[in-house]
């Protein structure tokens, strides 16, 4: 029996140590978060494998890629909630597949929006936006940038040059991805491995600037349907 514990111990003692070894590069990067987040005020969380990370006007929460992605690993969802409002803009990356080109027709609308008035918005967004250059070839190559009547372009040459400019010494960001709804204006970002420092500090500074730029919202009914109160309880974590 002495022998079966002893061999034990040392079994549990070297998975251990080669957990650790595997896992050091995400503890530096979780704890370099955690620092920069408390050195600029921001509340930072431990949520079950993933962070959340709380400021005066927005919110930022990581996460896996989901079942059946494999083009990244890892996402960064930045939500500012007091800019909500109906859909009437989009960032979305070119990937071969447009949104945009398969519309929902007005008539279906309704019934969507029995059960998610927020669908129902993006629904009308994606029959009515229009795209809006920003003027940068490699941006506008990458990116297609929509919106939904006039107002303010929500990318600039500066800003999509802040975009296409991520750390290089950091985690790959895959591509990047923003809009508005009632919940909020969101600002995500798709990432080839686990968030960095770097990598969060690069996505306030886009969002925020994406979210100056953003047109006055236009109000709209309050979420009330299934979906929407599901999605609502989810944001709030």
């Amino acid at each position: 029996m002495v022998l079966v514990a002893g061999a034990a111990a040392v079994t549990f003692g070297v998975l251990a140590g080669f957990y650790r070894f595997l896992t050091a590069d995400l503890r530096r990067a979780t704890r370099e978060i955690r620092l920069g987040a408390a050195a600029r005020g921001w509340r930072y969380r431990s949520i079950a494998g993933s962070f959340r990370i709380e400021s005066a006007t927005w919110t930022m929460m990581s996460s896996g890629s989901g079942e059946g992605e494999r083009r990244w690993a890892a996402e960064l969802n930045m939500r500012f909630p007091g800019l909500g409002g109906e859909t009437d803009l989009a960032i979305v990356p070119r990937d071969g597949k447009s949104l945009f080109t398969a519309a929902v027709p007005a008539g279906v609308e309704a019934g969507i929006a029995r059960f998610s008035g927020t669908l129902a918005g993006a629904a009308r967004f994606l029959r009515e936006a229009h795209e809006v250059p920003s003027g940068v070839a490699e941006f506008d190559a990458a990116y297609e940038v929509r919106v939904r009547g006039d107002g303010l372009a929500p990318v600039d040459a500066a800003l999509a040059g802040r975009i296409l400019d991520r750390p290089a010494d950091a985690v790959a960001v895959h591509s990047m991805i923003a809009w508005r709804d009632p919940f909020g204006f969101h600002c995500n970002a798709r990432l080839a491995g686990p968030p960095e420092w770097a990598i969060v500090d690069w996505l306030v500074e886009v969002g925020e600037e994406c979210a100056g730029r953003l047109p006055a919202a236009v109000s709209g009914a309050a979420p009330t349907g299934l979906v929407d109160r599901v999605v609502g309880w989810f944001l709030r974590g």
